[in-house]
């Protein structure tokens, strides 16, 4: 089962459901192998329902909504106030293990399909990427390695490079179109992000992973 609440009504729908006594999240979830977890960073406590109802419905295993940065490093956790949240689901399926199999996917996404990049403190600091279709792909080939990966953080990377020679290799494949580039130091990403945040706009949360991996 794969559960996502994206867009402008995902999450506020997903939190009704959760808190509607009419609905039985156990029910739904019945009979299924595995739950894939993929609810936006402001709903990650949420989770902890769903990992409830995983456990009564009989589920094996677990994915929670990570599919970003590494949660296990503190410095990372600090910069990114959504990141708290996650922290606290990995514990409380690590306290369910018994009843319960858990995987979380560490990943660093790159969407090419944007055409554009902000460079961060001039964009040639080596950082990890992972492509979007490889993130898919990796989640598949979690469950289908259900041994290698039970109980485990699963790194997966496409790249280990800097923005400028990963925008230099997209260029020549994509010749004659050039990208639209623009420059940040990380203190400015970060600024951004948090400025976003104060707003209620969650995207805030790309630019305080971007501003803290760049920099």
């Amino acid at each position: 089962m794969l559960i996502g609440a994206n867009g402008l009504l995902g999450g506020p729908v997903l939190q009704a459901f959760l808190n509607s006594n009419a609905f039985n999240v156990t029910a739904a979830m019945r009979g299924q192998d595995a739950v894939i977890s993929m609810v936006p960073g402001n709903l990650s406590g949420s989770q902890i329902t769903l990992i409830d109802a995983a456990i009564a419905a009989g589920v094996q295993r677990f994915i929670p909504s990570e599919f970003g940065p590494n949660t296990r490093n503190p410095k990372v956790v600090d910069v990114v106030p959504s990141l708290p949240a996650k922290v606290q689901v990995a514990e409380y399926l690590m306290s369910k293990e018994s009843s319960m199999s858990w995987s979380i996917l560490i990943t660093m996404n790159f969407d090419l399909s944007a055409k554009s990049v902000t460079f961060v403190d001039g964009g040639g600091n080596p950082v990890t990427m992972t492509t979007l279709p490889k993130t898919g792909k990796a989640g598949v080939a979690m469950l289908q390695h259900k041994e290698e990966t039970k109980n485990q953080y699963v790194f997966v990377h496409s790249f280990h490079t800097s923005q400028k020679e990963v925008l230099t290799a997209i260029e020549n494949v994509d010749y004659p179109h050039k990208w639209r580039v623009e420059y940040q130091t990380a203190q400015e990403v970060l600024d951004t992000g948090y400025r976003k945040l104060e707003k209620g706009d969650f995207t805030g949360n790309f630019h305080l992973v971007a501003g803290d991996a760049g920099g």
